[in-house]
């Protein structure tokens, strides 16, 4: 695998400063606060922000926090994706096929591609992008659950563009284990290249995009690792 054109860190949560006007660079790695205290954070950011340019430079401030977490402060060089298509299958009102396509120079983005077969079709599209969450049986994971598939052909047959995806280290994205450290800026452009993906099949009209994720009682949790 390459990984010269991308250069990761070990997974990091960003934490809140305390105030946006300071812009102090504080990054929180690991398990940094219980759910009790991270909301009493939470709620002295609220507290001492009173402007809608306040919130704005609150907003700055995160996501510069958050790409330093990544090492992602400059992008890297998009290449070529190289997408490939099989197994395409006209439904009920929708298409479904599966796509391969290279994230990076030998990194490999997997997934189902699900498109409306009505005369929408040819009409701007909303794109929605499909992550799964975190499953304990390889055998039964997000991309291939019977409710998942139930969920992204509905969209399709509303007329959307979903794209159902492997989260890196499940089903058919195996090239590092899910564990690894330098996961999340792994998923984080993956879901960059998806949007390239959608862009470079056509869908260049199709503005709207919508990441959706789920979370059960079953200890599954939320997907969307990195959108």
């Amino acid at each position: 695998m390459k990984t010269n054109h991308l250069r990761f860190v070990t997974i990091a949560l960003v934490c809140c400063a305390t105030l946006a006007s300071a812009q102090s660079s504080l990054l929180c790695q690991g398990a940094y606060y219980t759910e009790e205290v991270g909301a009493e954070k939470l709620k002295q950011v609220q507290n001492s922000i009173h402007s809608l340019t306040g919130w704005q430079q609150h907003a700055d401030s995160m996501k510069r926090q958050l790409r330093v977490g990544l090492e992602m402060e400059k992008f890297p060089k998009k290449t070529p994706l190289n997408p490939r298509f099989r197994n395409k299958q006209i439904l009920e009102g929708y298409s479904v096929e599966a796509v391969v396509f290279e994230s990076m120079p030998g990194f490999y983005v997997t997934g189902n591609l699900y498109k409306p077969t009505a005369p929408a079709a040819n009409k701007s599209l909303a794109v929605i992008i499909c992550p799964h969450g975190h499953w304990d049986k390889p055998e039964d994971y997000g991309r291939f659950r019977k409710d998942m598939q139930m969920r992204c052909a509905a969209f399709a047959k509303m007329g959307a563009l979903v794209f159902s995806y492997d989260m890196v280290g499940y089903g058919e994205s195996q090239q590092v284990d899910h564990e690894y450290s330098k996961v999340l800026a792994l998923q984080t452009w993956n879901s960059i290249r998806i949007i390239d993906f959608h862009r470079s099949i056509g869908w260049r009209n199709s503005n709207i995009y919508s990441y959706c994720a789920r979370r059960s009682g079953e200890g599954i949790g939320a997907g969307g690792d990195g959108v």
